[in-house]
C-alpha cells in the first residue's frame, strides 16, 4: 500500500516538481522548445539538466532502499519521464539551431544522463540490499567484458533500437517517451534472455546492467542519425521523414530505460519460469 502511494505521489507531484527545472529554460526564440544544452543559456541548461538527473538518482536510491531495486528504477524513471515531456521536439529544435549542433548536443546529453543512470542502477542494487552487496558495481563492470555480457548488450541495442524505430513514427513528446519505454522493455527482455545460464536458473551476466548500457548506446546512436542519415535534417523533419530514432532525446532514452527495463526483466523471468516448469514435466513424460 505504501509503495503504491509513494509511486502515485512521485508520478503526480515529485516527478513534475523536480523535472520542472526544464520549464525554466527558454529557447533562442523565447519559446519552450529546449533541452539542457539547446537553450538560450547552455550553462543554465546544463545545471538544470544535472539537477533533474541528480534528483532522479536520489529518488531512485531512496525508493530502492525501502521498496526494492525495481521500485527505485521506476521512481527515477518517472522523474526523467516528466523531463522528457517538458523537453522540445527534435523538429522544433532543428528550426532554431544548426543540425550539427542539435545532433552533437543531444549526443552529449544522452552520454551524461546515461552515465548517471548506469551508476545509479548499480547503487540502487546496493541500496536495496542495505549495503550487503558490496562489490556489486565492480563485479558488473568486470563481467561487462565477458562474451555473455557483450552479447547481452548487443541484443539489447538491437531489440531496443528496432522497437523504438517502429514506435517513434511521430515526434510528439508522449510518443517518443512511449517509444523509449518500449525500447527499455525490449532491451531488458533481450538482455535477460541472453544473460541467463544454460539452465535458465541463474544469470551468467547482470541483465540490468547490460540493458542499461544498451540503452546508453542508443541514447548516443539516436541523435547521431539526425545528421548521419540525412543530408537535410530540417527538411526531413518538416516532411515527416526524419528517421525515428532521431526523435528521442536523452530523457526519452534514460527515462524509458528505467521504466521499461524492470518490465522486460519480469517478462523474461516469467518465460524462464514457465520453461523450467514445463521441461521437467515433459522429460518425466518421456
Amino acid at each position: 500500500m505504501l509503495r503504491n502511494l509513494t509511486l502515485v505521489v512521485q508520478l503526480f507531484a515529485i516527478g513534475p516538481l523536480v523535472a520542472g527545472a526544464i520549464t525554466l529554460l527558454r529557447a533562442a526564440d523565447g519559446g519552450n522548445a529546449v533541452t539542457p544544452l539547446l537553450c538560450e543559456s547552455p550553462l543554465m541548461g546544463a545545471l538544470a539538466g544535472l539537477l533533474v538527473v541528480a534528483g532522479a538518482c536520489v529518488i531512485g536510491l531512496v525508493d530502492a532502499r525501502f521498496f526494492g531495486a525495481r521500485s527505485g528504477l521506476a521512481g527515477a524513471g518517472v522523474v526523467l519521464g516528466w523531463a522528457a515531456l517538458y523537453s522540445g521536439r527534435t523538429e522544433d529544435l532543428l528550426r532554431l539551431y544548426p543540425a550539427g549542433w542539435v545532433s552533437a548536443a543531444m549526443m552529449i546529453e544522452g552520454l551524461v544522463a546515461s552515465a548517471a543512470v548506469i551508476w545509479s542502477v548499480q547503487r540502487m542494487a546496493r541500496a536495496a540490499s542495505a549495503g550487503t552487496a558490496s562489490g556489486t558495481d565492480r563485479t558488473a563492470w568486470r563481467t561487462l567484458v565477458s562474451q555473455t555480457s557483450i552479447l547481452a548488450v548487443v541484443a539489447g541495442v538491437v531489440a531496443g533500437g528496432v522497437v523504438a524505430y517502429f514506435v517513434a513514427f511521430y515526434g510528439s513528446k508522449g510518443q517518443t517517451l512511449f517509444a523509449g519505454s518500449m525500447a527499455g522493455i525490449a532491451a531488458g527482455a533481450a538482455a535477460a534472455v541472453v544473460s541467463a545460464g544454460s539452465d535458465g536458473s541463474k544469470p551468467v551476466a547482470d541483465p540490468v546492467f547490460s540493458a542499461a548500457v544498451a540503452m546508453a548506446l542508443l541514447a548516443v546512436i539516436g541523435p547521431a542519425t539526425i545528421v548521419g542519415l540525412h543530408s537535410d535534417p530540417l527538411g526531413s523533419a518538416l516532411a515527416g521523414t526524419l528517421r525515428p530514432l532521431g526523435h528521442l532525446n536523452a530523457f526519452d532514452w534514460t527515462g524509458g530505460a528505467l521504466m521499461g527495463i524492470p518490465i522486460g526483466l519480469g517478462w523474461a523471468g516469467a518465460h524462464a519460469q514457465a520453461h523450467t516448469v514445463t521441461t521437467p514435466t515433459a522429460t518425466a513424460a518421456s
